[in-house]
């Protein structure tokens, strides 16, 4: 007699994520089909055919937004998972698991909320014995084992909806799966649980101030703007993008802004891990002191 547990706490199943507009359906699906056998026959002149049927054995989600006052969102949602009972299965006919849960909610822009927790349980028991010995009374357990299994699944299906207003936050989300493109070519495993623990990239941060510098150059302040307090949500002590930002505040009239920018670069600490190493970061000091300076003076003859 063999008695065992075993346990296995959490598996992440997908993290099927789309992009779509207001009041927009859209739907993603990753899986496989898999073919099921719907008729067999036999001609006239005894050939054997056969009529395969593909069905879909995947992760599916469909949503549809609708973004209210205050960044609530109304989303009607429909996930589903269907997963084969025995992938090696090559019957023709396999049995597959399905869990769907169809609902309508209210969330907050960047808010997790749960929308299912399906809880299914199986059990089946197996015995294998010696023939004849494992029959004998009392003493054929000595020749034989009862194997019991139990399995319990719970499901939890999270949904984190995220209003994009604006291009520089669709950039940062795209450098974002880029990341995960990378680790897929490298061949990396359990992509999903690092994505989810991992820190942001300062890379990006950089990125996203450079094409906040391509707007302030073509004076397209507002779009600048955006870039720049994007990349600071990256890494919030970019010198680039804290100059950057202060210059375009500067240019949009916001001046107290701009001296707070300012000021926050002549107070960071110098180091040689930014873009051009310690050099650059007391260039970046020096013209942020400048820039306020000016500013000063600007404000001091406003005032006279």
């Amino acid at each position: 007699l063999k008695a065992f547990r075993n346990d296995s706490d959490i598996n992440i199943v997908a993290t099927p994520q789309i992009l779509t507009m207001d009041n927009k359906k859209a739907s993603i699906v990753v899986g496989e089909n898999v073919p099921y056998i719907t008729s067999q026959n036999t001609t006239t002149a005894r050939q054997d055919y056969t009529n395969y049927e593909y069905k879909d054995v995947a992760t599916t989600l469909e949503i549809t937004p609708q973004i209210n006052h205050f960044d609530v969102l109304r989303l009607e949602i429909m996930a589903e998972v269907i997963k084969l009972k025995n992938p090696n299965d090559v019957s023709g006919t396999p049995t597959t698991f399905k869990r769907k849960a169809d609902t309508t909610v209210v969330v907050h822009n960047n808010e997790t909320i749960v929308i299912g927790g399906i809880i299914g349980q199986d059990s089946s028991s197996s015995e294998f014995k010696v023939p004849l010995l494992g029959d004998i009374p009392l003493l054929g357990w000595l020749f034989k084992t009862r194997t019991t299994f139990h399995k319990k699944t719970n499901l939890y299906i999270f949904i984190t909806p995220k209003i994009v207003d604006n291009p520089a936050e669709l950039a940062s989300i795209y450098y974002k799966k880029r990341d995960i493109m990378e680790d897929v070519k490298k061949g990396s495993s359990a992509i999903v649980e690092d994505q989810l623990n991992k820190e942001p990239n300062p890379q990006h941060s950089m990125e996203l101030t450079n094409l906040g510098f391509a707007g302030l150059k073509n004076k397209e302040y507002a779009r600048a703007k955006e870039y720049f307090e994007e990349a600071l949500k990256i890494d919030p002590k970019n010198p680039y993008a804290l100059v950057n930002l202060g210059v375009t505040c500067e240019r949009q009239g916001d001046r107290e802004r701009a001296a707070k920018l300012y000021n926050k670069v002549m107070r960071l600490e110098t180091t040689d891990q930014i873009v051009g190493g310690a050099a650059a970061i007391e260039s970046l000091k020096k013209l942020a002191k400048e820039n306020l300076d000016q500013l000063k003076n600007t404000q001091k003859k406003l005032k006279e």
